[in-house]
């Protein structure tokens, strides 16, 4: 038998995370990320492609935490 992963609600976590997300990538400096293509598309993006949006917003809290040594209080 194969093995299953864990199912959780992605998509309901990132669209009550909207307003936090949306937050977090119009404030940040991060250069792997375009902005203004990623904030057009960040409630699509929420519905039809969450997979993407989770790595995108991941890759901008490494970026503050790891590279600029921020704290990862996103709720402030």
């Amino acid at each position: 038998r194969q093995k299953m992963g864990y199912p959780f609600p992605l998509t309901e976590w990132l669209q009550a995370s909207l307003p936090i997300i949306r937050r977090l990538l119009t404030e940040g400096d991060n250069p792997f990320i375009n902005r203004t293509a990623v904030c057009a598309q960040l409630e699509q993006w929420t519905w039809q492609q969450p997979e993407l949006l989770w790595r995108i917003t991941n890759l901008e809290l490494w970026h503050r935490h790891l590279v600029r040594g921020q704290p990862l209080n996103v709720h402030n």
